[in-house]
Parts: structure tokens; C-alpha cells; sequence
């Protein structure tokens, strides 16, 4: 096999943009030379996605040890069908991902845990029908009869407690923070001629369980609510390296 065009990235991975093949050498300090264990030679590739989510670590019936940090590429066909690989090491996952994506002229699209797997994670209404979740020490609830927001915070809920009228929110401010193992998301209001600020609803968990998009339109559906407010996207993730 001809091994000039070959490009090598990672992880026994090489790609070839001019043939559009997709090889696996055995053994992680290979160069990319010599004969490939697995080739793939792709269609017209329709999408690539990159997933990136967190789980405690594991091991398998077999006795293998799963990582916590975990990555999966899906390449999409335009005819149907896909190409899926898991590789952990996630800056080859992303190497590599960009490497083909590049070549059909496609960005990586960024996605968090595959399948149904994912949950919305939203607010869930206590016994008065009050919207509730708790960030860390903060317990916030979203009244909608009365066109409140509650803060409290502390342990108990009468501790720190502030409330916040809708009509006084200037915007919202939905964060999704990523730091190693654990996502949070956030959306807060900003208030009042000082732009002072209060949690609407939070959760913190694994990284890329939740469902940004489910947040996505709570935010948008609050912002309606407190009378067609703006509502700012903010996103901070970083990739953390393998263990």
C-alpha cells in the first residue's frame, strides 16, 4: 500500500485525504508506516461529530479499566450509515476528527453523551408548583403565578432568602461551565439599575449528560415570561487530557 499520502495522527490512526481512507495500525508508538490492521474507505461524508462526556471510572466484566474522561467520532455517510470509533485519548479524538472533517470541507460538530443517554435536567416543580434545583449552596425557585424568583441560600431555605420580581430582570445569562469531570449550568437573571444577579435554576453533574439544547429553550421560554428579555449564551469548556 502506498503510505506517501498517509497522514499520521494519533493512537495507531492515520488518515489519507487523497484516497479517503481511514487505517488502524496496531500498537500506540507506531509511526503510521507499514501495513494497516483496519481499513475504511469512506463515502461522501455527509457529517462528523465529535461526542465528549464523563462517568465515574470503571471496569469492564473482562477486568479492562474504563477511563472517567470518555470520546466517540461519528462519521455520517450522505447514502445512509456511519462510521463510529471510540478513542479516549481526546486530542487524537479531535485530531483526527478535524483531519476528515477538514477534507470534505465540514466543521466537527461538538455534541455530549451519544444516544438517549442524555437528560434535560430541568427544574422540577415542588408541591406549591414552584420550578425548583439547587447549584452547590443555592436552592432557587421560579414562581410563575406570582412572577417570582426565590434565592435562598444555605441549608435551609428560609436562610439568605432574597425574591425577585419579573418585571425587574433586564436579561438572563444562560453558562455552561465544563472543568474536568463535571458540567454546570446555569441561568441567571440580572436585575435592577446596580445589575445585580440571581440564580433562576442550576445543575451541576457529569460532564455531557445534560441536554444544552433542553436549557436552551427554558432559557428562552423564562426570558418570555419576565417579558421578552434578551437571553446571553455563554459557554466555558476545556478538554482535559486523558488520564
Amino acid at each position: 500500500m502506498n503510505t506517501q499520502n498517509r497522514d499520521f495522527k494519533c493512537g495507531g490512526w492515520t488518515w489519507d485525504p487523497v484516497r479517503r481512507e481511514l487505517c488502524f495500525h496496531e500498537g500506540k508508538g507506531t509511526d503510521g508506516q507499514g501495513e494497516p490492521v483496519q481499513v475504511e474507505k469512506l463515502r461522501l461524508v455527509n457529517s462528523v461529530t465529535l461526542h465528549k462526556w464523563s462517568q465515574a471510572p470503571m471496569r469492564s466484566p473482562s477486568g479492562r479499566s474504563i477511563p472517567g474522561h470518555l470520546s466517540r467520532i461519528v462519521i455520517r455517510f450522505e447514502c445512509g450509515g456511519d462510521i463510529t470509533i471510540n478513542e479516549n485519548d481526546r486530542q487524537c479524538s479531535r485530531s483526527l476528527a478535524e483531519a476528515v472533517a477538514t477534507t470534505y470541507n465540514l466543521d466537527v460538530e461538538e455534541a455530549g453523551a451519544p444516544g438517549e443517554r442524555r437528560r434535560s435536567i430541568l427544574p422540577v416543580a415542588d408541591r406549591a408548583g414552584r420550578l425548583v434545583s439547587r447549584l452547590g449552596p443555592v436552592q432557587a425557585a421560579i414562581d410563575r403565578n406570582a412572577g417570582e424568583i426565590i434565592e435562598a441560600r444555605g441549608r435551609f431555605l428560609g436562610k439568605k432568602r432574597r425574591i425577585v420580581q419579573f418585571a425587574d430582570v433586564r436579561r438572563l445569562e444562560l453558562h455552561r461551565r465544563v472543568k474536568g469531570s463535571t458540567e454546570q449550568l446555569s441561568l441567571t437573571a440580572i436585575y435592577g439599575p446596580e445589575e445585580q444577579r440571581v440564580l433562576v435554576a442550576g445543575y451541576e453533574g457529569f460532564e455531557g449528560w445534560s441536554s444544552p439544547e433542553a436549557w436552551r429553550d427554558f432559557g428562552q421560554s423564562m426570558a418570555r415570561a419576565m417579558g421578552n428579555v434578551e437571553v446571553v449564551e455563554l459557554d466555558t469548556t476545556r478538554d482535559e487530557p486523558s488520564p
